[in-house]
């Protein structure tokens, strides 16, 4: 008997399912859950079931440093940081891996929105004294995604302070309401 040559893609190994389809691989590693855990003070399944757990302002939220109003306005900045950054042709904080795709430039009137909503947060902010440790307080945290200062002492209290000041001044800004404690 002669072998054949099959048409066709090959199947990929994995574990599968029942049904066949393959299971999907642990997209975290163990050692990075370990430390996760480690920082918010956990164990590592639950800090692979929440997903607070691998971003710095989840970390501070899951630690009880900043509360959920908090959180949401540094997630809200994020969001307007990150387009404004992208319009701007800014390179990213974080690495990410290259789309292929060419960056075309913005239209004017959507840019000019963007960098306003951008520059109002950003006033915000820096009217808390003082405006320099405020903002670099907030930047570490929601622009660069850093909490490991904050968490581990290192900025002190007048760092930690700082940090809730800006993310209340944003919160003001953005208008999130404040949540009465039962």
């Amino acid at each position: 008997m002669t072998k054949r040559n099959l048409g066709g893609r090959r199947r990929q190994q994995g574990e599968r399912y029942p049904s066949g389809k393959i299971r999907p691989q642990e997209t975290i590693p163990p050692e990075a859950l370990k430390r996760r855990a480690e920082l918010v003070g956990c164990s590592p399944e639950d800090a692979a079931k929440r997903p607070e757990a691998g971003y710095a302002l989840g970390q501070l939220l899951m630690r009880g440093i900043i509360d959920q109003r908090q959180h949401d306005a540094g997630i809200a900045f994020g969001l307007v940081w990150t387009r404004w950054a992208l319009m701007a042709g800014l390179p990213a904080h974080q690495p990410r891996q290259p789309t292929g795709r060419a960056r075309t430039d913005p239209d004017l009137d959507e840019w000019e929105k963007v960098r306003d909503r951008y520059r109002a947060a950003c006033d915000s902010v820096r009217r808390c004294r003082p405006s320099g440790l405020v903002w670099a307080a907030v930047e570490m945290v929601v622009a660069d995604d850093i909490a490991h200062p904050i968490l581990s002492g290192l900025t002190g209290p007048s760092g930690l302070r700082a940090l809730q000041d800006g993310l209340d001044a944003l919160a003001d800004h953005y208008r999130i309401p404040r949540r009465e404690v039962a």
